[in-house]
């Protein structure tokens, strides 16, 4: 999962997280609609953008960048000069800007000087997330691999209640830890917790399906044993790598097999 695309889901989940990183009253956010607008010339698109509903707020741009591009701001003035020409709105704007830390901010440039104050730069690795636990999913995404299970588990700790943190938790992990194991992951929630995760559910479902699976090839094989006398390596073999479907048409067929070889060719 791309950076950007977990950072409009979050200001689509929690949309105060806009005022929270501007230090404005989080109330202030039912001003505004999120969206992500397109810019037809070129097909620019934003990361995102909160529309206000009142013609005394301003238009906020949110732009997510965790590479260094020198043109980074001219290709963003751009696109939002041109949606100026397109929608004309009669709000005045700025921008929100999202890098990971002061290395990746491009220098503004002297062409585009004038433009500064409108400019709001967030070094993640900066944050001070606080007793946030939305600052926190944000300063989750930049916390070094060997400190993020910690910081996870305490971040679920001081988010409980919180509609909608355990699912982002978890995602950001796939996404920082793309080797961590369901065991893992599973190990920082309590069982309270982790019940409401999509990774619990996935892992139950998938331990229903072996546990299934288990049963009947245990039954298969005695069933075999006390036909033949004996189930051979390479059956054994062949009903290991079988699904649950397939195990059950064997269940019904081995009824009438009459040979083992005749149960080989039915295993394929």
């Amino acid at each position: 999962m791309r950076t950007d695309t977990i950072f409009y889901q979050l200001f689509q989940t929690f949309p105060s997280l806009l005022m929270e990183l501007l230090g404005e009253d989080t109330e202030t956010i039912a001003n505004y609609q999120f969206t992500s607008v397109e810019v037809k010339e070129k097909a620019f698109r934003f990361d995102g953008v909160f529309l206000p509903q009142a013609d005394d707020k301003n238009i906020w741009f949110v732009e997510v960048q965790f590479q260094k591009v020198n043109e980074f701001y001219g290709q963003l003035f751009s696109e939002i000069f041109l949606f100026l020409q397109q929608y004309r709105p009669v709000q005045d704007w700025g921008v929100l800007v999202l890098f990971p830390d002061r290395q990746m901010e491009p220098d503004l440039g002297k062409q585009y000087r004038e433009l500064r104050g409108r400019v709001r730069a967030i070094y993640l690795n900066e944050l001070e997330a606080g007793t946030s636990a939305v600052l926190g999913l944000v300063k989750l995404i930049v916390t070094p691999e060997v400190e993020v299970v910690t910081a996870a588990q305490a971040l679920v700790e001081m988010g409980k209640g919180v509609s909608g943190l355990l699912e982002f938790v978890e995602t950001i992990l796939i996404y920082k830890l793309k080797t961590l194991s369901r065991e893992e992951i599973e190990r920082m929630f309590t069982l309270g917790d982790l019940q409401q995760t999509r990774v619990y559910q996935e892992a139950r479902q998938e331990g229903e399906q072996r546990g299934k699976i288990l049963a009947l090839r245990e039954t298969l094989q005695r069933q075999i044993t006390r036909k033949f006398g004996r189930v051979p390596d390479s059956i054994s073999t062949k009903l290991e790598q079988l699904p649950l479907d397939r195990l059950g048409e064997v269940a019904e067929a081995i009824i009438d097999v009459s040979s083992l070889e005749e149960l080989e060719h039915l295993l394929g």
